[in-house]
């Protein structure tokens, strides 16, 4: 007697197209990929000065400044030089203004140290992460943060950018796998 049901015809090909796929998938590192476009959108945003909510980021302070003699980058532009260090009338503002690229705009890049050490870190095939790989540079990027939020997404439009991007990838492995 007949078993009841139905035929599928081109299902094995099905089959090995969703196997071609998946190996796509899991030599794509797509997690990885994703969380250093991530990155990149967090890097760009802030060199461009602007915050989570692409708003610019708050200026720096203008209350007076003494700043150690051996304090790196070598100190220039200050108002007045004593034995011990150096005095900036107008704060923080007038230090980076003349020791930082872009004239002291407040982009977050004084050395590059911070960005440098943020990176996407992989976790699994499926799993990956944006992190800081140096602790002093985490540390630093939490009270930045509590300052000028640069960390993390909250426009539709970089959302959206990001969504784009994942889509990419995926229709590019399903072509790639012969699916599309």
């Amino acid at each position: 007697m007949a078993e009841p049901g139905l035929r599928v015809k081109g299902l094995e090909s099905v089959k090995v197209k969703l196997g071609r796929f998946s190996r796509e998938l899991s030599h794509a590192n797509l997690a990885f990929k994703m969380a250093a476009n991530v990155r990149n959108f967090i890097v760009e945003r802030s060199l461009r000065g602007q915050d989570v909510n692409l708003q610019p980021f708050k200026p720096y302070s203008q209350k007076p400044l003494y700043v150690p003699a051996d304090f790196r980058p070598a100190p220039k532009g200050w108002t007045r030089r004593t034995k011990t260090g150096f005095f900036y009338e107008k704060g923080y503002a007038q230090l980076a203004a003349a020791t930082k690229k872009g004239g002291g705009k407040v982009n977050l890049f004084a050395t590059g140290d911070m960005f440098r050490a943020l990176q996407p870190q992989k976790i699994s095939d499926n799993h990956a992460r944006v992190g800081f790989t140096r602790q002093k540079a985490a540390l630093k990027a939490l009270e930045v943060n509590a300052e000028r939020k640069f960390m993390g997404f909250k426009t539709r439009r970089e959302l959206d950018a990001l969504s784009r991007l994942f889509s990419f990838e995926i229709n590019r492995l399903l072509g790639a796998a012969g699916i599309k």
